[in-house]
């Protein structure tokens, strides 16, 4: 069964799109707020296949951010502070906020996919922490935790990427179907508010 399929036929995934404030699209590799609608990608590049882990991971932002900015902020709120050097523009992390957001993220969507029987969880669970060393603050990451420094270089990359894993369990073992279907259910009441509504962007 392709990605594809098993998210469209997938009758638990979709009853969590019960409500018309919140949706996703098999051929958008963009999450975006429009016409009052939250729209959740499900591909990682324009010319990428449909991915059940990227859909996944999106939610998996919506439930871990806070109640009251799930409204207003597509980007999830991880944005970083940038400054120019030499005429080019370089983003400058100052903590491990997003690394650490990430590995909760990560846990939450390894829960997800599991609920939603995705056969190779595992796998696009290492894929993903792998791809972890690319965020501009894993260095903080990598050096707020002393253990990893005690790894030899050549083996740093896979020493932070098993770490990165373990940390993700230890999340996903304390969001457990229950917990995650009631805070999908406290988001939605949030998107559906009329309140909120009226003041998401594109509405």
């Amino acid at each position: 069964m392709s990605d594809t399929d098993l998210i469209v036929e997938n009758d638990l995934l979709n009853s969590f799109f019960a409500s018309d404030a919140i949706a996703y699209d098999t051929k958008s590799a963009t999450t975006q707020i429009s016409d009052g609608v939250f729209t959740l990608q499900c591909r990682a590049l324009w010319d990428s296949p449909v991915d059940i882990s990227v859909l996944c991971h999106e939610m998996a932002h919506v439930i871990e951010i806070e109640n009251d900015r799930v409204w207003w902020e597509a980007s999830f709120g991880l944005n970083l502070r940038e400054i120019e050097f030499l005429g080019k523009i370089y983003r400058e992390p100052l903590t491990d906020q997003s690394t650490c957001r990430e590995v909760r993220v990560l846990g939450i969507q390894w829960r997800l996919q599991e609920m939603f029987g995705h056969t190779q969880v595992n796998y696009r669970v290492f894929e993903t922490a792998s791809s972890f060393r690319w965020l501009p603050d894993t260095v903080a990451y990598y050096c707020n935790r002393p253990s990893l420094k005690k790894v030899p270089y050549r083996k740093q990359k896979f020493a932070i990427t098993k770490r990165i894993i373990r940390d993700a369990l230890k999340v996903y073992h304390e969001w457990p179907e229950w917990r995650i279907l009631g805070e999908w259910k406290q988001k939605i009441q949030q998107l559906d508010s009329a309140k909120n509504r009226q003041y998401r962007i594109g509405a």
